[in-house]
């Protein structure tokens, strides 16, 4: 069954200004309606090619509580891109465009286990890198003819 949802005006107004998007797209990523459950893609994060961004996580077990990860890492799906610069406690990341436009992830992972072994939990989101503000203008002279 496909569903489509339309975020309205309003909703977009507050993913431009709450989070910088320029173009807001949002991509439901856990719809829960009684029995019925749906995981999906996260959404897709525009950042502008002159700001940074933070990254947080929150490691939460089956009932919603807190809970606790170690050896937590992150990385950029293409360091041409982003950059991904881990906190002292790796629970947050700085996010910070590197070069040409275009669409990289910020990926996580941690040990779930609290024991000897590891459970890997793992997650990534989109983000896509847009043109900034224009900051210069250039002006090109050429003669026409003769």
């Amino acid at each position: 069954m496909d569903l489509t949802f339309d975020i309205g005006p309003d909703l977009n107004a507050v993913l431009r200004e709450a989070f910088g998007l320029t173009k807001p797209r949002l991509t439901i990523s856990k719809l829960t309606i009684g029995q019925l459950s749906y995981t999906g893609e996260l959404m897709a994060f525009q950042l502008r090619d002159d700001q940074t961004a933070s990254a947080t996580v929150t490691a939460k077990d089956a009932r919603g509580n807190l809970a606790e990860i170690q050896a937590p890492a992150w990385a950029s799906s293409d360091e041409g891109i982003i950059t991904v610069e881990p906190s002292a406690d790796g629970l947050s990341a700085t996010i910070t465009p590197t070069g040409p436009l275009g669409t990289a992830q910020v990926q996580f992972s941690a040990d779930a286990d609290l024991g000897e072994g590891v459970v890997t939990l793992s997650g990534a989101a989109d983000v896509e890198v847009v043109g900034g503000e224009a900051s210069s203008v250039e002006i090109t002279l050429t003669t026409n003819g003769g």
